[in-house]
C-alpha cells in the first residue's frame, strides 16, 4: 500500500493507494501549540495514527525558490515535518516528489482539475467534502500518488497532431 502525504505543519493531505487505486483520501489536522521539533512528531503520530500499514511513502518535498514570497523559515518547518513523517513510517520505501516534478508549472485549480479527471467515479466519491481552504492539500495528496503510481501524465494529442486556438 502506497501514502501520499501533502505536508504540513497543522494539517497534512494523505491519500492511500492499493494496487495502483485511491482507495482512500483525507486530511489529518493537529491543533499543537507545541514547539517546532515537537509539531513535527505530533503532525507525524496523527498520521501514523490515521494510516493502516504502508509500504511506500510518495511525499511532496518543498523547495525554497529565490524569489518566492514563502519565508523560508515555513519551508524548513515543512522539512521538519518530513523528517518526522519518514521516522514515523521508517519500514516503508519513500519517494520524495519537488512541486515541479509532480505538476510542473500547471496553475493550482488546473492541476485539481485534472487530477479529479484522473480518478475513477468511485475514487472521486472519496475525496471528502471541505473547504477549499483545505480540500487543496488532499488535492494534491492524491496528485503526488497518481503521479507515484504513473497515472498523472499529462495526456497528449495524436502524433502530428495540434489543437487549434479557440477550439
Amino acid at each position: 500500500m502506497i501514502l501520499a502525504i501533502d505536508p504540513g505543519l497543522r494539517a497534512c493531505g494523505v491519500a492511500w493507494f492499493e494496487k495502483g487505486i485511491l482507495i482512500k483520501a483525507d486530511l489529518v489536522s493537529v491543533k499543537t501549540m507545541e514547539s517546532d521539533a515537537k509539531a513535527f512528531l505530533e503532525m507525524a503520530n496523527a498520521v501514523g495514527a490515521a494510516s493502516p500499514p504502508v509500504t511506500h511513502l510518495a511525499i511532496e518535498y518543498p523547495q525554497q525558490y529565490s524569489r518566492a514570497i514563502t519565508p523560508r523559515e515555513s519551508v524548513q518547518k515543512l522539512v521538519g515535518v518530513i523528517g518526522a513523517l519518514a521516522v514515523t513510517f521508517s519500514d516503508s520505501k519513500t519517494e520524495y516528489y519537488l512541486p515541479r516534478q509532480w505538476k510542473g508549472q500547471v496553475p493550482k485549480a488546473v492541476m485539481h482539475r485534472r487530477v479529479l479527471g484522473r480518478l475513477t467515479e468511485a475514487e472521486q466519491g472519496l475525496i471528502p467534502e471541505l473547504p477549499v481552504s483545505k480540500l487543496h492539500n488532499v488535492l494534491d495528496a492524491v496528485g503526488i500518488g497518481l503521479h507515484h503510481v504513473g497515472r498523472l501524465k499529462r495526456k497528449r494529442n495524436r502524433a502530428g497532431t495540434r489543437r487549434k486556438p479557440g477550439r
